[in-house]
């Protein structure tokens, strides 16, 4: 993830999924009218253009011993499997740590199938654990990237905290 992406004054600390998670807001930023019934999916919000987009997904660990890298792993191989999205190129799975609780991120790029058309996008996935879940945050943006649309889901991104769980 890029180091230049540091907190911003203007960010705004907002708490969800009735008060147990947090992450900061950039300027402009709303909760998103993108339907996300039917997924695991705590919180969603997207930029004033509609171009980028940030969700928060909890995954019950069904397995203790599950590893988070193979969690994304899966979140990956999901897009593949999809007909609608075709993956173009995965980076390098790093492991990270995001406020105290260890990560795994990659950065993927991927292309919208939509008829005949196809949109590119460029996803930042970090799957986040905690202590009965996993988080998957999972930031897009479609191309041509935007630097400071990156930025800002870079510092969404490292800005997630887990103030409790369930």
């Amino acid at each position: 993830m890029a180091a230049t992406a540091v907190g911003s004054a203007s960010d705004k600390p907002t708490v969800f999924h009735d008060g147990q998670l947090r992450v900061n807001l950039p300027d402009g930023w709303s909760e998103s009218k993108q339907n996300q019934g039917g997924s695991d999916s705590v919180g969603g919000w997207e930029s004033s253009d509609r171009k980028t987009s940030f969700y928060v997904l909890r995954l019950r660990l069904g397995n203790q011993g599950d590893e988070m890298r193979a969690a994304l792993e899966r979140t990956v191989e999901n897009f593949d499997r999809d007909e609608n999205w075709q993956i173009q190129r995965i980076g390098q799975y790093r492991s990270i740590t995001i406020n105290g609780l260890p990560a795994s991120y990659v950065q993927v790029d991927l292309e919208l199938k939509a008829g005949k058309k196809t949109f590119p996008f460029v996803f930042h996935f970090a799957m986040v654990g905690a202590a009965n879940s996993f988080f998957l945050l999972q930031g897009s943006s479609m191309k041509p990237i935007w630097k400071v649309r990156e930025d800002e889901l870079i510092r969404m991104i490292k800005s997630f905290e887990v103030l409790k769980e369930d």
